[in-house]
């Protein structure tokens, strides 16, 4: 269907030139689409590189068969350090902002904080306390990454583990069959990831609350769901082809020891590249879940 998004996000443009029918500028004085049943989700965008975040998610979105309005939240207790914060006071809401009542869905990005304890996260008892609103509030969950993390422990006391080696590149998943978040996927397919943390799949197992979806022999557990149909995912199939190469760019730039990401090779001309597409997997797995999105009638 569509995306109906502020004009003010970088993105819009970009978005507006390259899919003219399926992205509406939001004018905050007139929501006549409401008519057409839009799906309201909020997105707490905690990736440091926020305009990039914005229009990979956007992206996605418009792949739905859903007309989607994707409400971007930004944390209170902390101020981003990559991105204007006059740009985020005039696209963003804060958390204690959020009206609870009109949003049926609710997205959690990762964040460059992963080996830190989450109680020493700057902005982890807002995040937190604002969990506690949406779940009581019976607001289905998307995380992903570090948010996937943080809400596995909030919900279960699962804790991250930090990682021998990063877990960085692409990486071929095995998909369990014959579930609504999964369907019309292959029986294997490939996703990246980029995290030196993860969890201990006895840890799930043992919760005996968690159901897996999607796991990689070599990547571990990618998609879990629990009980209350809140959604897991523990890589990032929302990143770009360029993205994990502009990752490594980067931690070579800080000399940091890093290996190039698994699944890219450089050509006879030196240029990094990779054959495997993932886009169209990460479009299936986000339209599986906001099909799966209630009405805000029937909550």
């Amino acid at each position: 269907m569509s995306i109906i998004l502020n004009p003010n996000i970088r993105c819009f443009s970009e978005l507006k030139t390259e899919y003219p029918a399926k992205v509406v500028a939001l004018d905050p004085k007139d929501k006549p689409l409401k008519a057409f049943s839009s799906i309201s989700i909020g997105v707490v965008n905690l990736m440091p590189t926020k305009e990039v975040t914005e229009q990979q998610w956007s992206t996605l979105m418009i792949s739905s068969e859903h007309w989607i309005e994707p409400v971007w939240i930004q944390m209170e207790s902390y101020t981003p350090t990559h991105t204007d914060p006059s740009y985020l006071n005039k696209t963003y809401i804060t958390c204690s902002e959020v009206d609870l009542k009109t949003l049926q869905g609710l997205i959690i990005t990762g964040a460059p904080v992963e080996l830190m304890n989450f109680e020493k996260v700057l902005y982890w008892q807002e995040l937190s306390s604002f969990l506690d609103r949406v779940m009581a509030a019976h607001i289905p969950i998307l995380s992903v990454c570090w948010g996937a993390q943080a809400l596995m422990y909030k919900r279960f006391g699962i804790e991250k583990h930090e990682l021998e080696e990063k877990c960085f590149g692409i990486f071929e998943h095995r998909v369990s069959p014959a579930h609504p978040l999964v369907k019309n996927l292959r029986e294997q397919v490939f996703l990246p990831h980029s995290r030196h943390t993860g969890w201990r799949s006895e840890e799930i197992e043992d919760s005996g609350q968690l159901n897996v979806l999607i796991q990689s022999e070599q990547a571990g557990i990618f998609a879990l769901e629990d009980q209350d149909g809140n959604v897991y995912w523990s890589g990032h199939p929302e990143y770009e082809v360029n993205t994990l190469l502009l990752e490594y760019e980067r931690d070579l730039a800080k000399e940091l020891d890093i290996q190039a990401p698994k699944g890219y090779a450089r050509n006879n001309r030196g240029q990094w590249g990779t054959d495997f597409n993932w886009q169209e997997v990460a479009k299936q797995l986000l339209s599986n879940w906001v099909d799966g999105i209630r009405p805000l009638s029937h909550r």
